[in-house]
């Protein structure tokens, strides 16, 4: 009886340990990654020598950062009467290896190579792009439509340190909802400031090689176990329990005579 007890304790354990799920993570290094650059201030009339007037336009808007090696949040108002600036960042992740997997929590998470603010600590918001862009090309007069609410905030306070930005509820959204391979861009800016000084927050790029932004997926695995693992593991029960059933046996048996 007592062999049969044990053999049954020996099968439970292992069973309740492959019945737990565990929890595992994987990284997605952004796919592309840019900024864009505005100049809030209208574009000044001109009147040319022959009397015809025009618009002076605003180059920095038309240019493209996609090959450069860190992405910029910047706001400049020194002058504001001459020139107000302000930069965002785009950030493309292919969410293709989450395809099937039971998702519990995503976080965005970029690496800050350089803080410039005025205060201790300075928000930075995330929010979903709409629609989708190429790095090589966007500029700011070609950016992608955004949506205004953010869905996540965090302070950046200092350099050389990784920040991060649960985006668990959109991304969860994109997977489910996707039929074919999806990915998902978000728009990263400073939290809007009524100082007129410049700041400015830059996160290292993927063309760095070196601390790119990323996802942090953690996502829960059912742990299979192979018919022939049990086999073995019952087989290993069996013969621990006749191995102690013998042991106790002897040392019950009583001492022979003298």
């Amino acid at each position: 009886m007592r062999k049969l007890l044990l053999l049954a304790a020996v099968m439970a354990l292992v069973a309740s340990m492959g019945a737990k799920p565990v929890l595992r993570s994987i990284i997605l290094e952004v796919s592309q990654d840019s900024f864009v650059v505005a100049d809030l201030v209208p574009p000044k009339e001109t009147v040319n020598a022959d009397g015809t007037t025009q618009l002076q336009g605003n180059p920095v808007m038309d240019q493209n950062f996609g090959g450069v090696g860190f992405v910029r949040l910047w706001y400049d108002a020194k002058n504001p009467e001459e020139r107000r600036l302000l930069s965002v960042a785009i950030l493309k992740f292919e969410l293709e290896p989450l395809k099937g997997l039971d998702v519990k929590s995503v976080n965005l998470e970029v690496y800050s190579i350089r803080a410039n603010l005025i205060q201790p600590t300075r928000l930075v918001d995330v929010a979903v792009v709409r629609e989708d862009w190429s790095e090589s090309q966007v500029t700011y007069n070609t950016r992608p439509a955004w949506n205004a609410t953010p869905i996540a905030t965090n302070a950046v306070y200092g350099a050389n340190r990784w920040y991060s930005w649960d985006v668990t509820p959109t991304v969860e959204a994109v997977t489910r909802s996707a039929t074919s391979p999806p990915s998902i861009s978000f728009i990263m800016g400073l939290r809007s400031s009524e100082l007129e000084q410049e700041e400015q927050v830059v996160f290292a790029a993927k063309e760095t090689g070196l601390n790119p932004p990323r996802l942090v997926v953690t996502y829960s695995y059912e742990l299979v176990i192979e018919w022939w693992v049990w086999a073995i593991g019952i087989g290993v029960a069996a013969l621990l329990a006749f191995v102690i059933g013998v042991w106790v046996s002897r040392r019950r048996r009583p001492a022979a005579s003298a």
